[in-house]
């Protein structure tokens, strides 16, 4: 299952690697869904296919603490809501001379995703899974609570005609109608140090 997420983080700091000047930012992330089972139970989380942010410095920072597939592009994020009333929000990014924009609008309250509902299956997922050039996988973790969601009235992903940025088959997943929308405020969250898991066999 195929996802794209933006999101805006503040206050960003990562333990003896400082960005400075850059711990407010929005970012794109492309990825898929994904499980690992283990002795301790099966962890449910999610790859990276390709992931945005709005500068060089940053994306630097995240490929060599994650490994993850970051690269910088321009872009910015707005709108307003409120917990109680909804509002809208919108991201856009470019890549060459491509133009995207992620837009959504929501109303009413801000609430709990029911139990077993879709919305928790997506946001119970807390592991994330990147290959390594061995063949290895490294498996880190990010903590926060259950984030209160809202169900999108209505949304919108533009994409260029000959959008080039998540490749063909990718993009052309992403033309077709999705399975669900959210939006949510979000909350603090705690990313932590991945460890390295052997290639099976």
């Amino acid at each position: 299952m195929l996802t794209l997420i933006g999101a805006h983080y503040s206050d960003t700091w990562i333990p003896n690697c400082p960005v400075p000047l850059h711990r407010s930012f929005e970012e794109v992330c492309l990825r898929f869904l994904a499980r690992r089972e283990t002795p301790e139970g099966i962890r449910r989380g999610s790859v990276c296919l390709r992931e945005l942010v709005p500068s060089r410095s940053i994306a630097a920072v995240a490929r060599a603490v994650f490994n993850e597939p970051f690269s910088a592009a321009p872009m910015s994020h707005g709108g307003r809501y409120e917990s109680d009333s909804g509002g809208s929000v919108f991201y856009q990014w470019e890549h060459g001379e491509e133009k995207y924009r992620l837009s959504a609008t929501v109303s009413g309250s801000c609430t709990a995703p029911k139990r077993g509902s879709f919305a928790e299956f997506l946001g119970k997922r807390p592991w994330f899974f990147n290959r390594q050039p061995n063949g290895s996988t490294l498996e880190y973790r990010m903590e926060h609570p259950l984030w209160d969601v809202w169900t999108c009235e209505d949304h919108f992903l533009e994409l260029p005609k000959n959008a080039l940025l998540f490749g063909a088959q990718l993009t052309a997943m992403l033309r077709t109608t999705p399975l669900a929308t959210f939006v949510s405020a979000g909350s603090e969250i705690s990313v932590y140090t991945g460890t390295q898991v052997a290639p099976a066999g």
